[in-house]
């Protein structure tokens, strides 16, 4: 009952985005976490966060496969998260496509080596 007291009143603190699955917070530490304590708070301030971010998304409706899997529908995200680099520009034509392009060259599309055989019912070499 202490845990579930800690994950309600940490709720308030969480904010969740579930459609990126991603929880953030602003929690102080305690004054007196050094060292080992202060690891420990982490690792358990980081476990409450963790379960509280999964009990918002198994909240969310669900879908039951027939192998049993089980798919939770995520709603859109609410937070944009950036690319790390830029989109690529587009690359110029090299002079072979600027001449293929002028002069209505396409590219052939490669013949497959097979082929199916009626008579048989199956594929063969050409």
């Amino acid at each position: 009952s202490r845990k579930a007291l800690l994950l309600l009143n940490k709720k308030g603190d969480l904010s969740l985005d579930l459609g990126n699955l991603a929880g953030w917070g602003v929690h102080p530490l305690p004054d007196d976490a050094k060292g080992k304590k202060l690891e420990d708070t982490l690792r358990d301030s980081g476990r409450e966060s963790t379960q509280l971010l999964f009990n918002e998304i198994f909240s969310l409706p669900t879908t039951r496969m027939q192998d049993g899997t089980i798919i939770v529908e995520l709603p859109a995200p609410t937070t944009i998260i950036p690319r790390e680099k830029p989109l690529p520009k587009a690359r110029p034509p090299t002079r072979w496509e600027e001449f293929a392009e002028k002069k209505g060259i396409r590219k052939k599309k490669k013949r497959s080596k097979l082929e199916w055989d009626d008579t048989f019912q199956e594929w063969r070499n050409r």
